[in-house]
């Protein structure tokens, strides 16, 4: 008897062609972040540490999910105006100047989302009971 063998995943910095969220990781985010910056700023992405960026992502990751962590970069990046002093924007960035302000606007949109996908209840009322109460 033999086993059937996994599809082997594509390699984690290959963002493109791993499924979003379940197999996207720390190393996938930043592939993401090198990718999409460029085709903001112009210029590519640079960072002073990448095992800092690595473990802020790995906590974000963990702490809100993948869904939010890739809402938050996407809208860090809209949101930064570049200057001629800093002409782009790495993660720490990110989280020090927009984490505060996008991650529970993205929370309450991601809660109102699922709410509007929810099914409303509505209770059928016996007309006995309705001609009982008058």
């Amino acid at each position: 008897m033999t086993r059937a063998k996994k599809p082997k995943k594509p390699p984690a910095y290959d963002w493109k062609n791993r499924k979003f969220p379940e197999d996207w990781n720390a190393h996938t985010f930043n592939a993401y972040l090198r990718d999409k910056h460029p085709e903001k700023f112009g210029i590519p992405y640079v960072t002073r540490n990448i095992r800092l960026d690595l473990g802020m992502i790995k906590n974000m990751l963990d702490e809100y999910g993948a869904e939010v962590l890739r809402e938050f970069i996407d809208q860090s990046f809209e949101l930064y105006r570049p200057s001629p002093r800093y002409p782009g924007i790495n993660f720490p960035t990110m989280v020090r100047f927009y984490k505060a302000r996008l991650i529970p606007r993205i929370l309450s949109e991601q809660v109102n989302a699922k709410k509007r996908e929810e099914p409303a209840e509505i209770e059928i009322v016996d007309i006995e009971n309705i001609l009982d109460l008058l």
